[in-house]
């Protein structure tokens, strides 16, 4: 037992009063973030963080005083690009889906204390946003394009009926 390692009871009372108010803290972190009217797959894949990142903040005191934490920042990041996910996607194919539950998994796999492997999952994930944003925006260009092809196309359709009107005003044309 811990009493049997040299430890006082009111040292083992101390340090469970500490856990258990980490605990408090990192679950009050997460009720704020599963709160957020996130769809159900995403809410799942962010709550199997919570003993990660309540070991990463018992480790690192830093966790509740910065919001610059790497766990704390991939937290805010997985809540923020979750927020504009469409859950009527299949999750099982989303991409970004895929890749926060690859990022979770890993976390849940190897997490031994260091928190680079919150810093890794952060940076992957940004990688899959500003791709997908990135081939957003050139969907969105060659849309507008085609649009404005369309819209061009119609308006010269217009000016040579037009054209063809005026000039034939009054002739008889020969049989096509």
């Amino acid at each position: 037992s811990v009493l049997s390692r040299g430890l006082r009871s009111s040292e083992v009372l101390y340090v469970w009063v500490v856990l258990n108010g980490y605990k408090r803290e990192v679950v009050m972190i997460f009720e704020l973030i599963l709160t957020q009217n996130l769809p159900p797959a995403m809410a799942l894949l962010i709550g199997k963080l919570q003993i990660p990142v309540l070991k990463a903040a018992i480790k690192d005191k830093a966790f509740f005083n910065t919001n610059q934490h790497p766990a704390r920042r991939l937290l805010n990041l997985i809540g923020h690009v979750c927020l504009g996910w469409d859950q009527n996607t299949t999750p099982e194919t989303d991409k970004l889906y895929l890749q926060v539950e690859v990022a979770v998994s890993n976390i849940l796999k190897n997490y031994s204390g260091d928190n680079a492997i919150f810093e890794d999952a952060e940076q992957l994930l940004l990688g899959h946003v500003k791709q997908e944003e990135r081939r957003s925006k050139a969907m969105e260009k060659r849309t507008i394009a085609t649009e404005e092809g369309k819209a061009k196309t119609e308006q010269a359709k217009h000016l040579i009926t037009q054209i063809v009107r005026d000039r034939i005003q009054g002739k008889e044309l020969p049989p096509v």
